[in-house]
């Protein structure tokens, strides 16, 4: 074996890309308590009011369907390859 292909290797074994990595798999239909799903805020700016700034938010619920919809909609950009993942 040569060296580029255990790296390879070593490389994919120290991914965790099982169900159990929440930074990767987060089931979005699951009610668990603490869990909420923020709709058309960027992740930078949440971070900087909640983390950096320490300060409180509120969110207001979103209507079920269009909820539903746009989840929908996520799953299929997420699973169709797109144009860059082809050329590489």
């Amino acid at each position: 074996m040569d060296l580029i292909t255990a790296i390879e290797k070593t490389r994919h074994d120290l991914l965790e890309l099982s169900a159990r990595n929440r930074l990767i798999h987060t089931p979005l239909e699951t009610k668990k308590p603490g869990w909420i799903q923020i709709v058309g805020e960027r992740s930078d700016q949440l971070f900087d009011i909640l983390v950096r700034q320490s300060k409180a938010m509120t969110f207001l619920p979103k209507a079920v369907d269009a909820a539903a919809s746009e989840l929908k909609e996520f799953r299929l950009a997420f699973d169709s390859p797109s144009d860059s993942d082809s050329n590489g």
